[in-house]
């Protein structure tokens, strides 16, 4: 009754639910009591795994609600070298990053003669560069001002250490500029330079090609005073007598493009240029709605599929058909969803239905929370089964692993004593070999280079770590620091592994070094962790040591810190991806449920 109440719900309509949940496990989930109900082992083990969903959905919908209001996304940014070489240009990239925390802008340089091609074909979202020809298909917004009043030249010319020039010092120069078809005519400053005696310009395809001619000495081309502080490599910017023509950098974006995000952005551009970028003013926009308190009670799973099955299909009657219901039931599903969350996730096509940006951010976390609650049952169902079988576990050296695996077995010595766990020590680059060979079930990694990038085998990170210590023999004369210098270790041994043992790694923490000037004076190499520390405990010098090891040190070592060195580590679990014995799954989900970060964050780990 008081879930009931709590929940605001019927006391029969939840009692329905609970029954199709049940049918949908294949056990029972509760065991009704005088004094009300407790949890069956499935019962147990289905709220283990589903608990944090709820948290997830909360972060997701507050995704969907910024997506929603344009501040979340991916934003490709294309820049003119014109633009590039405008500082201005530069504190308007900040600002919008500053304003838009959520956005990840992308910016790449490219010619400003293709940014309506690059736009209309979608590799870009918004361009920067010299304002140019029209086209019916882009929209345009003037940015920066600026005045074509100046000449570039060689930094080698008889005429590079003028303070000035005038059009006829100019007269037996070639006059260097980009196809005009790129850029339009730019009519205002060709006629201005008509009336200064300049005329027949040599066109080129690109700016990179006009300058680098002029930094070769092979003519001369317009600019503005803009760029005398940092012109082009090899050449020199100098104002040029009675020119002085106004243009402007422009940004640009698909005329019909109705994403919130691209209209936020270019109206933030445009205001920031109203109130000048130099000036680093503020800008006002629209306040964004705070996410959701909690999950809204009527979020179902069946609207999670009924989401996922129309971004899939393209259409209401496809995505109907697949799910066996009648096009006007899975509408009101919809409907019913959208009005719940109080976005709208699909905007409807001439020729079928997509998805908005919000409806995008709640597909792709409805993949991830549908796949959870199939899992959750799996692991409930086995969890009444009695699993019995055997599984192999190739773990890196128990100094690292070994409190993860102990809390493991002991979980499945209480709730799984008839699985048979047998372990042996592998290092991580032959786990994946040794999984795909089918000599072993699970791996417990190190994560020093990241996940395993191996279609066939999946992973999740058990625990973060970060190497960034020097592990020396206690009595050693830098042991007693609280922290090192790179320069410390230059004529101390170092302990290190073989390339060929794991080239991936040794390649990452060899450009560590080289990143905070540590040049190691290698003595030796090795193939596994213990002789490293053998080695180093016995004073033949210095081995890696992660932030872990300062609060568990190993016997007769001690790690300290060196200034600088931060290489992402820690500790993850491997299986295959088609693994479907009963065993492994359930050793498996004991990993994930007591170590995976949604078990950390549901624990309070981590804090």
């Amino acid at each position: 009754m008081r879930a009931a109440t709590t929940l605001r719900l019927a006391q029969p309509a939840l009692s329905r639910q609970l029954q199709s949940l049940e049918q949908a496990v294949g056990t029972s989930l509760l065991v009704r009591e005088p004094r009300g109900v407790r949890l069956t082992a499935a019962g147990k083990s289905l709220l283990s795994a589903i608990g944090p969903l709820f948290g997830r959905l909360e972060d997701a919908l507050c995704r969907v609600y910024l997506a929603n209001d344009g501040r979340l996304g991916t934003l490709r940014v294309g820049i003119g070298r014109e633009a590039i070489d405008n500082s201005q240009v530069g504190r308007a990239i900040m600002a919008l990053r500053e304003q838009f925390p959520a956005v990840h802008v992308i910016v790449t340089e490219v010619a400003s003669g293709v940014h309506s091609d690059k736009l209309r074909a979608r590799e870009l979202d918004l361009a920067i560069g010299v304002n140019g020809a029209g086209d019916a298909n882009v929209a345009s917004a003037a940015l920066i001002a600026f005045h074509a009043d100046s000449a570039m030249l060689a930094a080698t010319h008889a005429l590079a250490n003028r303070s000035s020039l005038a059009a006829d010092d100019l007269r037996s120069e070639r006059f260097l500029v980009v196809d005009q078809s790129m850029f339009g005519p730019f009519r205002a400053l060709y006629e201005e330079l008509a009336r200064l005696g300049v005329h027949e310009p040599e066109t080129h395809a690109s700016i990179e090609s006009v300058f680098s001619l002029v930094a070769a000495g092979r003519g001369w081309t317009v600019t503005a005073a803009s760029l005398m502080a940092a012109p082009p490599a090899g050449t020199v910017v100098i104002p040029l007598d009675g020119l002085r023509v106004p243009m402007h950098l422009a940004v640009r974006w698909r005329l019909k493009d109705d994403s919130p995000l691209i209209g936020n952005v270019t109206s933030f551009l445009q205001q920031l240029s109203d109130h000048s970028v130099a000036r680093g003013h503020s800008i006002a926009v629209n306040d964004v709605r705070e996410g959701p308190p909690h999950v809204p009670p009527r979020l179902e799973v069946r609207h999670l599929q009924a989401l996922v099955a129309i971004a899939e299909a393209g259409s209401l009657s496809r995505a109907a058909e697949r799910l066996g219901l009648t096009q006007s039931g899975l509408s009101r599903q919809i409907r019913s969803l959208e009005h719940d969350i109080g976005v709208s996730l699909f905007r409807r096509k001439s020729n079928g239905v997509a998805l908005t940006e919000a409806g995008e951010v709640l597909r792709e976390e409805a993949h991830h929370v549908l796949a959870a609650v199939q899992d959750a049952i799996a692991r409930a169902r086995h969890s009444v089964k009695g699993i019995t079988g055997r599984c192999t576990i190739a773990t890196i050296a128990t100094e690292f692993s070994g409190n993860i695996l102990v809390e493991v077995f002991k979980d499945l010595s209480e709730h799984h004593p008839g699985i048979n766990v047998n372990v042996s020590e592998m290092l991580t680059p032959f786990q994946v070999l040794a999984l795909k060979e089918h000599r072993i079930d699970l791996g417990v990694a190190g994560a020093n280079a990241g996940l395993v990038d191996e279609p066939l085998i999946a992973g999740v990170r058990l625990m973060e770590d970060v190497i960034e210590c020097a592990l020396l023999v206690d009595s050693h004369p830098l042991a007693s620091r609280a922290w090192l210098k790179p320069a410390d270790l230059a004529d101390v041994p170092f302990l290190f592994m073989e390339r060929s043992t794991y080239p991936r790694f040794y390649d990452i923490v060899m450009q560590a070094f080289d990143d905070v000037g540590l040049v190691p004076r290698v003595n030796g190499s090795f193939n596994g962790p213990r002789a490293m520390w053998r080695s180093a405990a016995e004073s033949l010098g210095w081995t890696l040591g992660s932030r872990s090891m300062r609060a568990r040190p190993l016997a007769g070592l001690v790690a300290v810190p060196i200034e600088g060195l931060h290489i992402p580590s820690g500790i993850q679990l491997l299986w295959r991806r088609d693994e479907s014995d009963p065993a492994v799954l359930t050793v498996r989900e004991a990993f994930r449920r007591l170590h995976s970060p949604e078990a950390a964050h549901t624990n309070g780990a981590g804090s």
